[in-house]
């Protein structure tokens, strides 16, 4: 994805539920005179506490009020608590945030947490995907968020929820987050976070977004020279900054299922003194960057600056590769990399 400014809004999602409070009714019960040895037999005491017995339907009212002071009582045990186990891809507890919450840091989530609430930055947003497993056709897309702790997870949405928040999540957009699921990330190189935990949006959750923070930067990279990318195992992420010395013209090949896949090469280097070719993908190819760089370098003889965050190495004749993948964010010339 290509870095965008933010987009300042009103919160989006109010439906929040908010529990109703149980109020614990208590029974009173009303005392009794003892009986003098010479007044007239009076009616027997109710209910108190050196008195006669009640009569059964006092009985019966007294049970009663006190199966309802019982439901109500767990009624706020189960509020205090609201905590569930699930099934988890590759196991492992499920944590349900159920109620508005302090706003924590990104990286002190954990698997073991009952209500949160976090803020940052969205550094990269996909494009829906689709699938089909035993359960049928879906789809989802992604976002990852950045806190001004430093700390990033990577968060998902799932079918209504593609519906629901797609739009709403913009590159660059800082928005905050709770009532929403915690679960171990799934294993790849697709996440190119560095929580072990991912967020997926649940029906329940809500999303806000909110005014810029100037304090959450726009992105976080882990720059790594090009000469230094031999050393870098293929099927991984890296991040890189280059000049963008050259740039190819766009192609379409044909995929193994058929479709049709557009493509550009790019070759950058930096004053590591290598260089590598970057091949851009999709939408990377073409409008979203590709033109773009073409008329800079090509048209008007510039070189501008290239910054890759979670590009995937590839190995091509014994040399390395850079492309492009779903969680790749491209940057030309950002004013906060210096280079």
């Amino acid at each position: 994805m290509i870095g965008h400014a933010p987009t300042v809004g009103q919160p989006v999602n109010a439906d929040a539920l908010v529990a109703p409070g149980a109020t614990a009714q208590v029974a009173v019960n009303n005392g009794g005179a003892a009986a003098k040895a010479d007044d007239k037999p009076s009616a027997p005491a109710q209910g108190g506490a050196y008195g006669a017995p009640p009569p059964p339907q006092q009985q019966h009212d007294n049970q009663q009020q006190q199966q309802n002071n019982n439901f109500q009582q767990q009624q706020q045990m189960q509020q205090q608590n609201n905590f569930s186990y699930g099934a988890a891809p590759g196991g492992g507890p499920v944590a349900r945030a159920d109620g508005p919450a302090r706003v924590v840091p990104i990286a002190s989530l954990n698997a073991y947490q009952n209500r949160w609430t976090i803020r940052g930055r969205v550094t990269m947003k996909s494009d829906v995907r689709h699938f089909q497993n035993a359960r049928g056709e879906g789809k989802l897309f992604s976002f990852d968020l950045l806190d001004e702790h430093g700390g990033d997870i990577r968060c998902a949405g799932f079918g209504d929820a593609v519906d629901r928040w797609f739009d709403v999540v913009q590159p660059g957009s800082v928005i905050s987050l709770s009532r929403a699921s915690l679960k171990p990330r799934r294993p790849g190189p697709f996440n190119a976070t560095s929580h072990d935990l991912e967020i997926t949006l649940e029906p329940g959750s809500v999303l806000q977004v909110l005014p810029d923070v100037a304090e959450i930067p726009r992105q976080r990279y882990a720059l790594r020279k090009l000469a230094a990318l031999a050393d870098a195992p293929p099927r991984t992420n890296v991040d890189v900054a280059g000049v963008v010395e050259a740039v190819a013209p766009a192609t379409s090949i044909t995929r193994r299922d058929g479709s049709e896949a557009r493509k550009r090469s790019v070759t950058l280097r930096d004053d590591s003194g290598a260089a590598v070719e970057l091949t851009l993908w999709g939408s990377f190819a073409d409008a979203a960057l590709g033109d773009q760089l073409d008329g800079l370098v090509n048209s008007a003889s510039s070189r501008p600056v290239l910054v890759g965050k979670a590009l995937a190495v590839g190995d091509f004749g014994g040399g390395r590769t850079l492309s492009t993948a779903g969680s790749s964010v491209v940057t030309l010339d950002p004013p906060d990399v210096s280079f």
